[in-house]
């Protein structure tokens, strides 16, 4: 039975890639209908309407064909605020939320994640993407939708993060979450929160050992082992917990979770590029060492 779910390598859409949500295009005319496209967008999601929504985005869908992710990316953001909101309300007054608004929302910050990092040298268009997001998240919802907005991208550039500096000491990892039959074994999944570290603008990256494992993580294996990394700390933010110590006894593998401390000023706001200085912390403090540094010095 496979334990991890992957994304395969995505197929990028670069003829249109430029164009796509910003309206810097190189006509007058292509403005115009993007512009048209962006207010159409905005105003639907102001107005609330599935109908006028579902709308805007097939008209997207037929502009850009081949667009597919970023158009579900773009308009899963609808769904997360909505989610987030009706968590909040409901945990409020019961005490607790249905297990299935946090797998939404864990489903939704796993794909944004991968869109991300697979985006990762398309700045300008990443740039404009992340404005089109605060935007919607403004409409949605005002100071509130704003400030999901922030603590959400916060969580995946940092996510994003940690997952390229691994890429960058080539390291045997991924973007992952647990496979279809462990999401439905509900007995290993908790409704808690991300580890809470005391503020967001720390000085020192730092790696702490946890029970439970918010996803999207990033797994390392090696022939002992799997090891989960994860930046999710927000307390206002909800995702699914998963129990590490049992999802390891169900797969009869090894595992162990980490949360990771990465400051914001260690990673790219845009496009979640990690910094020299934080590659090179991983590089000497990775809990378990470094696979690749072990086998470059054995060669």
């Amino acid at each position: 039975m496979a334990a991890i779910h992957e994304f395969p390598p995505q197929e990028q859409a670069k003829g249109q890639r430029k164009a796509f949500l910003t309206v810097e295009a190189h006509d007058a005319d292509e403005r115009a209908e993007l512009q048209l496209l962006r207010s159409q967008l905005l105003d639907a999601v102001g107005s609330k309407s599935q109908d006028a929504i579902g709308t805007a985005k097939r008209a997207y869908e037929a502009r850009f064909p081949d667009e597919r992710e970023a158009i579900e990316t773009l308009f899963g953001m609808v769904g997360f605020l909505n989610y987030q909101r009706a968590i909040e309300e409901i945990r409020e007054r019961d005490g607790g939320a249905p297990q299935g608004l946090y797998r939404s929302q864990t489903e939704y910050s796993f794909l944004m994640t991968h869109f991300v990092k697979m985006n990762g040298e398309s700045r300008v268009f990443l740039d404009s993407f992340w404005t089109t997001l605060q935007e919607v998240s403004k409409r949605w919802g005002g100071d509130r939708g704003e400030g999901y907005e922030k603590r959400f991208r916060a969580s995946i550039v940092t996510q994003v993060g940690i997952s390229r500096a691994f890429d960058e000491l080539h390291e045997d990892s991924s973007l992952s979450h647990p496979d279809e039959d462990m999401n439905r074994a509900t007995d290993l999944w908790v409704e808690g929160r991300p580890v809470q570290v005391k503020g967001g603008k720390l000085d020192e990256p730092a790696f702490i050992e946890v029970d439970t494992m918010t996803y999207p993580a990033t797994a390392v294996r090696d022939g002992r082992q799997i090891r989960l990394f994860t930046t999710h700390r927000d307390e206002k933010l909800d995702w699914l917990s998963l129990n590490v110590k049992r999802y390891s006894e169900r797969i009869g593998r090894g595992m162990k979770g980490y949360f990771v401390v990465v400051p914001y000023k260690m990673v790219d706001w845009v496009t979640g590029k990690p910094t020299e200085e934080l590659v090179e912390y991983f590089r000497v403090h990775l809990p378990g060492g470094s696979v690749s540094e072990t086998a470059r010095k054995a060669a």
